[in-house]
């Protein structure tokens, strides 16, 4: 989908942003056992931890290699494949390697225990297949056609870039403002 270097960042960021977003909402309520959202708040922090340490991983890593290992064994007459074996092994990648991070980081290496740790890995595998097909999959890939379409529109002068849009409608708000409060004053007087 993304053709350029740009375009690529911007997929994997939201891709990276929302997965490690739902993740941390994931593990939070299987090992809090109960579905309460109020126990993700105070996770709010590692976020941006994980965040930092999944995005460069996806990014350069397994952003690269899965595609290539898809392509290089799946036959080209086989697209339904090449869709479900790239986000898989992405997965495949990602989620071990996300999965010890994130435990060690709250263990610690002190109490680790590799049987919980392997036992996280194949939960987390399952869920963040199961989101990268089902769920953020296809609503990222929505929204990134989406922001395509319109930086070609901006691009091609079929549409103004924000920017200029919301310029154009605060200086009608202040002319519109500042003629009333004329107005408003003269009424005063």
């Amino acid at each position: 989908m993304p053709k350029t270097f740009l375009e690529s960042f911007i997929f994997t960021l939201i891709m990276a942003s929302l997965m490690v977003f739902f993740m941390s909402a994931y593990n939070a309520l299987l090992h809090a056992q109960i579905f309460e959202w109020t126990l993700i708040i105070p996770k709010a922090h590692a976020y941006w931890n994980e965040l930092a340490v999944a995005f460069p991983l996806a990014f350069l890593f397994a952003g690269k290699v899965a595609p290539r290992f898809v392509h290089k064994h799946i036959p080209q007459n086989k697209p339904l494949y090449r869709i479900l074996l790239t986000p898989f092994f992405m997965t495949l990648i990602m989620a071990p390697i996300m999965t010890s991070y994130v435990f060690i980081r709250n263990v610690g290496i002190q109490q680790f225990n590799l049987f919980l740790l392997l036992q996280n890995i194949m939960y987390n595998f399952v869920f963040a297949y199961s989101m990268q097909i089902f769920v953020l999959g296809p609503f990222v890939r929505l929204l990134f056609v989406k922001i395509v379409q319109f930086k070609a529109c901006v691009s091609q002068g079929l549409l103004k870039p924000l920017s200029h849009v919301y310029t154009e409608y605060a200086i009608k708000l202040a002319l519109i403002t500042n003629a009333g409060w004329s107005i408003y004053m003269t009424m005063v007087d």
